[in-house]
């Protein structure tokens, strides 16, 4: 799926994941970070949230940091900046996934570039800025885990 998004054969990724659900193999939480990622490219952002969804409700997968950096991600390219402040929110709450570096530089940007959430990016920065003075920002590229698994880009 990832050789295939990064090429940019899109079709050919929905065709692998296609194909692996309907020979009933159960993704597990790389593939599935993999697949929202792929569909995050393409601005599918709903397809990516059912993704998620899907990898707790019916095939009981962990989800971690950089699914939830992937999903992010998709709505952010896709425009709409408060579902991916909501899938922020549900990352912690829902999972107890802490915010990695990647997290808040993603939601950092695209607030301030959206006029309307300029002071939610002062928030995040502010709270990015707390956890790495406490040592508990997670820095994605340094193959630290934090609360819920490894992270990774998006």
């Amino acid at each position: 799926i990832s050789a295939a998004e990064r090429s940019g054969e899109y079709i050919a990724a929905d065709g692998v994941w296609t194909e692996m659900l309907r020979n009933r193999i159960i993704p597990h939480t790389v593939m599935c970070g993999a697949y929202i990622h792929c569909l995050a490219r393409q601005r599918r952002n709903l397809e990516a949230e059912d993704v998620l969804e899907t990898m707790k409700a019916r095939w009981d997968v962990p989800r971690n940091a950089a699914v939830y950096n992937a999903l992010i991600g998709a709505h952010v390219r896709a425009g709409d900046v408060p579902k991916a402040l909501h899938v922020y929110d549900r990352m912690q709450k829902e999972d107890n996934i802490m915010a990695t570096e990647i997290t808040f530089a993603v939601l950092i940007r695209a607030c301030e570039e959206d006029g309307e959430f300029v002071k939610m990016a002062d928030l995040l920065q502010q709270a990015k800025e707390l956890l790495a003075r406490e040592g508990k920002l997670v820095m994605d590229l340094t193959g630290g885990g934090g609360r819920g698994g490894s992270n990774g880009l998006f």
